[in-house]
């Protein structure tokens, strides 16, 4: 893809003015040359070449305070902008954000992933006309960042030093749980010391010491030596017990675990505290070793409410690997917290939405209930269910059911049913 958008060489001490825009808020030229101890004259010459190079844009007056109104002047994060790119089984996601870490646009394209040079051309091809079209939109890329996965057992063998060759862009290739510690980092910027847990399909894990991310293998971590056989060849690991898949059922979505169990309903809350108590084992045993935050990403994370952090906080504190200390966010000492991860983090109105959405509402399950008899009757299919009432009159299986398309749609049934017999009967004669 050509790119012409160069940025011309800069003056001395331009940088020291960049710094102070990129990390602050909008500021008028006497505040920086107070803060720099720069005289008005350079100051007024190295604002010129900025605004022109295009790296810091006017950001409107203060307020008056009896005098003419100060400009103010601001890092334009919008002059250049990084795509990052994740090659999933089925998906290949690219998402293009500016320079203050904000996204401006984002493509996911279906595409199976195979290990051949066909798919890598593709890929490529992909992502530079990604690249394209947001540099079309006003942002040119400075490179593209590749997630590439490197934990045990990973889900394809793609040569991602392939597909970075072919990419027109300059490629930097992160391992991708690393990334997502990056950017936790980037929204705790006091943070140093922290385990950060990707909580989904599949359990990934970063480390952060000092400021910098490692790989991690968290997620095989052995929990029970005589558990189930996890995909990295040993038994009884925390991906094992921790993922998505020991959560909701057969065919079930997240939203529709979470929307359930509110509900009630007794399965989805043993399985609930069952992976409540195998998570608190793993960050027991975490602890054992590193004493830090425990900051807990992904999917899962991001439906976990308050209560249920305080639920998984009042698990851990009852060992003795909790009582050690660790380094805060202000340097000082302090007890290591859990607490759900910043970035793309599902705010309480929007979890609440998400779980709503699949909750199966009293109307609904009335209806149901009402029209048992009309159903064929037989034994409830779910086996747990020790009872010999028919599915419609077992309130378990309403919960766990409601969710399908058919039984949200039971009071249009009951509607049509009552208008089809209006109309063989005629209307009901009125008292």
């Amino acid at each position: 893809m050509p790119h012409d958008d160069h940025i011309p060489a800069l003056p001395d001490g331009a940088d020291e003015i960049l710094a102070l825009l990129y990390h602050g808020e909008p500021i008028a030229k006497r505040g920086i040359a107070d803060a720099l101890h720069i005289s008005a004259p350079t100051l007024n010459a190295r604002l010129s070449t900025l605004e022109d190079a295009g790296l810091i844009v006017a950001a409107g007056h203060r307020q008056s305070t009896g005098g003419r109104r100060a400009l103010t002047y601001a890092f334009n994060y919008r002059r250049h902008c990084a795509i990052g790119v994740t090659i999933r089984s089925t998906e290949i996601v690219c998402i293009a954000v500016d320079l203050d870490g904000v996204t401006i646009d984002e493509r996911r394209t279906t595409i199976a992933a195979h290990a051949d040079v066909t798919f890598y051309g593709r890929a490529a091809r992909i992502i530079d006309d990604f690249a394209e079209q947001v540099a079309a939109a006003g942002t040119p890329p400075l490179g593209v960042g590749l997630a590439v996965p490197t934990h045990i057992n990973t889900a394809n063998s793609l040569d991602y030093a392939a597909i970075a060759e072919r990419i027109t862009l300059p490629v930097t290739a992160t391992e991708r749980y690393c990334a997502y510690a990056l950017a936790e980092l980037r929204a705790r910027p006091a943070l140093r010391d922290a385990v950060c847990l990707f909580l989904g399909n599949h359990i990934g894990s970063a480390v952060l010491q000092d400021g910098r991310p490692h790989t991690g293998a968290v997620e095989h971590m052995p929990l029970d030596p005589d558990g189930p056989r996890c995909e990295c060849g040993n038994a009884g690991c925390l991906n094992v017990y921790c993922s998505s898949a020991n959560l909701t059922e057969e065919g079930e979505s997240l939203p529709g675990f979470f929307g359930v169990l509110e509900q009630g309903e007794i399965h989805h809350r043993d399985r609930m505290r069952d992976w409540l108590h195998s998570l608190a084992h793993a960050i027991v045993d975490i602890r054992a070793v590193f004493a830090a935050d425990v900051l807990l990403c992904g999917p899962i994370a991001g439906f976990l409410d308050d209560a249920e952090i305080a639920h998984l906080d009042r698990l851990v504190a009852g060992h003795p690997a909790a009582s050690r200390t660790a380094a805060g966010d202000d340097g000082g000492t302090a007890a290591p917290r859990i607490a759900r991860g910043r970035v793309r983090r599902l705010s309480g109105r929007r979890r609440r939405r998400l779980r709503d959405r699949a909750r199966p509402s009293a109307r609904a399950r009335a209806a149901v209930l009402n029209t048992a008899r009309t159903r064929r009757r037989g034994r409830c299919p779910y086996s747990r269910h020790r009872t010999g009432r028919t599915t419609f009159d077992c309130l378990q299986c309403c919960h766990a059911t409601a969710r399908t398309s058919s039984l949200r749609d039971a009071p249009r049934t009951v509607l049509h049913r009552r208008r089809r017999r209006r109309r063989r009967l005629g209307p009901a004669p009125r008292p």
